[in-house]
C-alpha cells in the first residue's frame, strides 16, 4: 500500500468509527474502529522496534494513533465485550496485536 495514503485511510477509518459512535450505532462503530485497528497494527509491525516505541506519540492530521483503541474499547464496554476491550487495551500497550 502506497505510503502517500496511510494517513487518508487512517483518518478514514477512525473518523466513521467517530460518527458511528456519535450516532450510537455501536455495531458500525466497531466495524470502522475494527478496520483503523488493523491497519494501524499492520503499519506498526513493519517499523523497526525501535520506531515501534513512540509510534503511539504521533498524531495523523488531528487523531492520535489511540484514537481507534479508545473508541473501540468504548463501544466494547457499550456492547459488554469486556474481553474484546481488554484485547484493545493490551495491543495499545503493545503487549499483543489484537
Amino acid at each position: 500500500m502506497p505510503t502517500r495514503h496511510a494517513g487518508g485511510l487512517f483518518i478514514g477509518y477512525t473518523g466513521l468509527g467517530m460518527a458511528f459512535e456519535g450516532l450510537a450505532d455501536d455495531t458500525h462503530a466497531e466495524e470502522y474502529y475494527r478496520k483503523a485497528i488493523d491497519f494501524t497494527e499492520d503499519l506498526r509491525s513493519s517499523l523497526k522496534r525501535t520506531d515501534r516505541e513512540k509510534f503511539f506519540d504521533a498524531k495523523i492530521y488531528g487523531f492520535y494513533r489511540t484514537a481507534p483503541y479508545e473508541g473501540y474499547v468504548r463501544v466494547m464496554l457499550r456492547m459488554n465485550k469486556p474481553l474484546e476491550a481488554l484485547k484493545a487495551l493490551k495491543a495499545l500497550k503493545g503487549s499483543e496485536g489484537l
